[in-house]
């Protein structure tokens, strides 16, 4: 018999737990272990790279996604108030991107 394994990335939403997107991070056949070294650094680097691609891909479509609209208030639209860092970190690298701030308008009176 032979065996194998994979290791899946999967976003779902909560409520229903219905699957939104499933991607297959890497996937191989479980064999007898010949030293510690079988899942090499290239293999587990890539794994960690490709699950952070997978969240950050998921994430960044809900960036421009922000309400319109403050929740507190009832037809009360949202102004720009400045800026904020967002540091991302991926494998190798250290990103920092700016989203813009938003405030409720009667807030800003």
């Amino acid at each position: 018999m032979s065996q194998k394994y994979r290791i899946v990335f999967e976003s779902y939403d909560t409520s229903s737990k219905k699957s939104l997107t499933k991607m297959v991070l890497c996937e191989g056949e479980i064999k007898p272990p010949t030293d510690i070294f079988d899942f090499s650094h290239e293999e587990q680097v890539n794994l960690i790279r490709s699950s952070q691609d997978s969240l950050l891909k998921e994430q960044s479509s809900l960036i421009g996604s922000e309400p319109e609209y403050c929740p507190n208030g009832l037809d009360t639209k949202l102004i720009k108030q400045g800026k904020r860092s967002l540091d991302y970190h991926d494998v190798w690298h250290r990103q920092v991107n700016e989203l813009c701030y938003n405030i409720c308008s009667n807030l800003s009176r």
